[in-house]
């Protein structure tokens, strides 16, 4: 038996991820009081049975990412959820960290037009003009 499963809830940790990095889109955000009186915002996922409680680093990571602080601009918005083992008290543990995801790599560069003979006639055509 794995014995995360007994950890199991309503909140994403790290054997969630299982190893890997996961990406995310970003469905809704709640402030959410806990019992023991913090209030945190919880991040819901399109897809996803589990929500992430966004502590201070990851809340860090996520307005430097998306550029805002404002909640209601991160629906819609792509995360990459990645297992790390962080120092907590002393000891290394397992935490979820979030992270914009990674860019595509860019388009290569269309080749360039092949070089006109001198005196060669130019006749403008549609692709030629850009406007």
């Amino acid at each position: 038996m794995d014995a995360n499963t007994m950890l199991a809830g309503r909140y994403l940790n790290a054997a969630d991820l299982k190893g890997r990095s996961v990406r995310v889109t970003i469905e809704r955000v709640d402030d959410v009081k806990f019992r023991d009186g913090t209030r945190k915002l919880v991040l819901s996922f399109e897809g996803a049975r589990k929500q992430l409680a966004v502590n201070k680093t990851n809340l860090r990571a996520i307005i430097a990412a998306f550029g805002t602080s404002e909640t209601e601009q991160w629906i819609g918005q792509r995360l990459t959820l990645e297992p790390r083992k962080v120092d907590f008290g002393g000891q290394l543990v397992d935490a979820v960290r979030v992270a914009a995801p990674a860019a595509p790599p860019p388009r290569p560069a269309p080749p360039p037009p092949p070089p006109r003979e001198p005196g060669e006639d130019f006749h403008a055509t549609d692709e030629d003009v850009p406007f």
